[in-house]
């Protein structure tokens, strides 16, 4: 049985509105990132018998991405399923699960699996059959921002990244960031993180550097992937549109496009997150 609108609407969004708090500049506060061993610390799931813990967990930790599992019968094989997903969790996300017989009325379904977050959609349903594989995918997929921040600190988070370099003054931005996070939905299952950079942050002038995108070449996009060094595209058209965003990231996973820029290794002080990441990068090899 499908989640009706309504359903979404009178149960599930009051409680994702309170999600979502503003910090002292007023902009929205959502962390997504933790350590690891926040993770391996955590409660592998936690059970939710009444409509009082369901308010409780999905409203307890703004910082937080919840999963939750409803499922009338608690021993049935997709609980089962569900449970081993939560067990092997190894992002940061929380995992609830429920047989609470008014919260099984309220979704209309006796085996349902959905991830609640405070940003892009709000809510997701797993579609189809519920096993472990299913649910990681699932969470792996969409418990990430669609666009993110690029952050100095970290560096590339992702085997492919998407780079959205312009102004967050720009009369165009929201424009801008709407129609990427149109075609980042099409990729979000995918190796591509999209990334956006304020090119009139100053700490984003090294990034811009390392790129070798000039300042008369602003506003505009490009892709890194890494193969053993960085290789780094430029699209033939740096109009933001879906057509140029689809053609640069199909082109560069079918080889059909050269690196525009000179390759070259990451700067030193990006070592320790490749190292960190290497089974993403041997995992990207293979793929493209």
């Amino acid at each position: 049985t499908e989640i009706q609108a309504s359903m979404i609407s009178v149960f599930l969004v009051p409680l994702l509105l309170v999600t979502i708090s503003a910090g002292e500049d007023g902009k929205l506060d959502i962390e997504n990132e933790t350590s690891e061993n926040v993770i391996q610390n955590k409660q592998a799931i936690i059970a939710l018998e009444s409509k009082e813990d369901f308010d409780t967990f999905v409203t307890n930790d703004v910082n937080h991405v919840v999963v939750i599992g409803f499922f009338k019968d608690p021993m049935s094989k997709e609980a089962e399923e569900f449970r081993k997903a939560a067990e092997s969790n190894d992002v940061e996300v929380q995992y609830g699960i429920t047989s609470n017989e008014d919260l099984i009325k309220k979704v209309q379904d006796e085996h349902l699996v959905i991830l609640i977050k405070g940003f892009d959609e709000r809510v997701n349903k797993l579609e189809g059959e519920i096993t472990e594989e299913t649910v990681k995918n699932f969470v792996h997929t969409y418990h990430h921002p669609l666009i993110v921040e690029f952050d100095p600190e970290t560096g590339f988070k992702a085997p492919m990244n998407l780079f959205l370099l312009t102004s967050a003054e720009s009369d165009t931005f929201v424009e801008i960031m709407n129609v990427a996070k149109e075609v980042a939905k099409e990729f979000r299952s995918d190796i591509v993180r999209f990334v956006y950079v304020n090119v009139d942050d100053e700490k984003n002038r090294r990034i811009l550097k390392f790129l070798e995108v000039r300042e008369e070449e602003l506003p505009t996009f490009c892709l890194t992937t890494f193969q053993g060094h960085l290789l780094k595209y430029k699209p033939d058209n740096s109009e933001f549109s879906l057509h140029n965003f689809r053609s640069l990231i199909n082109n560069c996973k079918s080889g059909k496009v050269k690196p525009h820029l000179n390759s070259q290794d990451l700067p030193e002080d990006w070592d320790e997150f490749v190292g960190e990441h290497e089974h993403e990068v041997l995992k990207t090899k293979e793929e493209l």
